[in-house]
């Protein structure tokens, strides 16, 4: 052995859970670079795309598109997937995807990151984080046009609409996962549902009573069609079912029962598929007896 050749150190060994960790750790550290935050739950406060470098960016997308290291976010969708799906957006999206590449090729241990040859989808892990900022954009839009006299009701649905969509984001790594195509499909397809509804399509919870027990009595709003109840019903009851997946240890929920139509007078939402409709509903409103409603072109249907 030549005496001054180094000694090549040995690579060390990383599981699955750790390189997805170390993934994850990476899309946080250039996200908060990009966007110049502290925190994650602060990059849906920053300043978005602001008129003037939009239409500049309508000149010319290739010179005046997004800049990684001063990002902003155009805000101009009425959806979180609407606002994900924009152009200027999704341009984002692939710059911090070559931007995480890059410091993956420059890292001094690339195994934490995977095995050579392996691939990282980055491009989907930062759709996903664009998609959970913008849900927060939405929510934070919501919030500020809230009527005083409603804001604990909405408030009240907004919690439950994020409680749904924290579980339908980890049942979406789970089955990216274990490559189950079936189940990452349906639980797209769910996320995609509390979206599409905004909070105005969460049902309402009230404080009840029964047989001395707190519960929870879940009020639909009359305009939605009743399959949502028991899909809904099954997202909230996982996290009890999977312990294992969702850390619970400690908590005591509060028991759940069917109360029926709201009756609150709701305002109906406007647009949304025809799918999520009650059909009583629709033809009611076709007599006149309750507000009209407009209905969205398109086959979204409900997730069974």
């Amino acid at each position: 052995m030549n005496a001054n050749h180094p000694v090549a150190r040995p690579k060390r060994h990383y599981t699955a859970g750790e390189q997805r960790i170390f993934i994850n750790r990476l899309a946080r550290t250039v996200l908060l670079q990009a966007f110049g935050a502290n925190e994650f739950q602060d990059i849906h406060l920053q300043p978005p795309l602001s008129p003037d470098r939009s239409r500049l960016y309508q000149q010319d997308r290739r010179k005046h598109g997004p800049d990684v290291n001063d990002a902003c976010l155009d805000t101009s969708g009425n959806t979180a997937h609407q606002i994900r799906d924009l152009p200027w957006n999704q341009s984002l999206i692939v710059k911090l995807a070559k931007k995480a590449r890059e410091e993956v090729s420059l890292s001094e241990d690339p195994p934490r990151f995977g095995l050579e040859g392996d691939v990282i989808d980055w491009e989907a892990l930062f759709s996903e984080r664009i998609y959970r900022i913008a849900t927060q954009v939405i929510d934070s839009r919501d919030t500020e046009l809230l009527q005083a006299s409603a804001y604990e009701c909405k408030k009240k649905s907004s919690k439950r609409r994020k409680a749904l969509q924290q579980i339908c984001t980890t049942m979406i790594a789970i089955c990216r996962d274990k490559n189950d195509m079936d189940g990452l499909l349906f639980w797209q397809e769910v996320l995609q549902c509390t979206d599409t509804l905004t909070i105005h399509g969460m049902s309402e919870e009230e404080d009840g009573n029964e047989s001395g027990e707190p519960v929870k009595v879940v009020l639909d709003p009359p305009f939605r069609h009743a399959d949502f109840r028991p899909l809904f019903r099954f997202v909230d009851d996982l996290p009890q079912i999977e312990r294992k997946v969702f850390n619970n240890t400690g908590r005591k929920c509060t028991r759940r029962i069917e109360g029926g139509a709201s009756t609150t007078g709701r305002t109906p939402i406007q647009n949304l598929p025809r799918a999520y409709y009650c059909p009583e509903y629709l033809e009611d409103a076709r007599l006149g007896w309750v507000p009209e409603v407009s209905v969205a072109e398109g086959e979204l249907v409900i997730p069974k």
